[in-house]
């Protein structure tokens, strides 16, 4: 599931996760508090054993603690596993650098996952396959006129939505009729 910045919260992310099968993927805010997992070895004294090796500088990366996944003309992408402070979870981070023309960074941009094996170019893909989504159904509000009524009740809103509904399955079934009689027309039966 691909959701938005909006939608980082840990009253979101845990219900979903815990009570589906669902993994979440999504665009982490500019303010992020993240922490660098712990991988070394533990000094075995007593207390707690460390877990967390700092916090991350989401302006800019310490690029010897994430590997780069994958770099092409547009992006370059570096991914770790980290724990994040306010979803009080270790996520997979993505963190993408977008380069201009010459090869430099322009913007970069931090996306996740709660499944920790994803790659950070699946990431990215499934965050943009979102907006593909989102896409299509602008178009086919437009399309169908259903943005354009100003109906306030219940009962007109229902009256316009079918209505409109009704014309676009009126006119595809018109079109698919023109389209196969204009095909059956040959140049001699002019």
């Amino acid at each position: 599931m691909a959701v938005d910045a909006y939608f980082t919260k840990r009253k979101f992310i845990d219900p979903i996760c815990e009570k589906t099968d669902l993994n979440i993927v999504g665009r982490l805010r500019e303010d992020a508090n993240l922490r660098y997992l712990y991988n070394g070895r533990q000094t075995g004294s007593k207390g707690r054993p460390k877990q967390y090796a700092g916090k991350i500088n989401v302006k800019q990366i310490d690029k010897r603690r994430v590997t780069q996944e994958y770099e092409d003309d547009d992006v370059r992408i570096h991914a770790a596993v980290v724990n994040s402070v306010g979803l009080k979870r270790n996520v997979k981070l993505c963190y993408v650098e977008f380069l201009n023309t010459t090869g430099e960074v322009n913007t970069t941009k931090m996306f996740f996952s709660t499944d920790i094996i994803m790659t950070g170019l699946a990431i990215l893909c499934a965050y943009r396959a979102r907006f593909q989504m989102e896409f299509n159904f602008r178009d086919s509000k437009q399309f169908t006129g259903l943005q354009n009524s100003q109906a306030r009740s219940k009962k007109e809103n229902t009256f316009s939505c079918k209505r409109r509904a009704n014309h676009s399955i009126n006119w595809q079934m018109y079109s698919t009729e023109w389209v196969e009689k204009k095909s059956s027309i040959n140049l001699f039966d002019l």
